[in-house]
């Protein structure tokens, strides 16, 4: 079982005591693009400059807000063009 969460205050402690605790360094703003732009290549989305530096800068070098926030960004536009 893989448990993920930002806090660790938030797991029960005798879960705590059984889990390998993983932590990562956050990333910078080269590496967040480069996947950015990997991912919207791959997934055909269209950007601007302004929009991907907006999502880098809200995501705090979290690579997992990059990918959340982009899909929100691409579900609200699918909605408003009925797709």
């Amino acid at each position: 079982m893989i448990i993920i969460h930002p806090l660790l205050v938030h797991i029960v402690e005798p879960i705590q005591s059984r889990c390998a605790m993983l932590r990562y360094s956050k990333l910078n703003d080269e590496q967040l693009l480069k996947r950015l732009m990997e991912i919207t290549k791959a997934e055909q989305v269209s950007f601007t400059s302004e929009g991907l530096e907006a999502i880098i800068f809200t995501a705090q070098g979290d690579m997992r807000q990059v990918d959340y926030l982009l899909f929100l960004l691409f579900k609200r536009i699918s909605l408003n063009l009925g797709y």
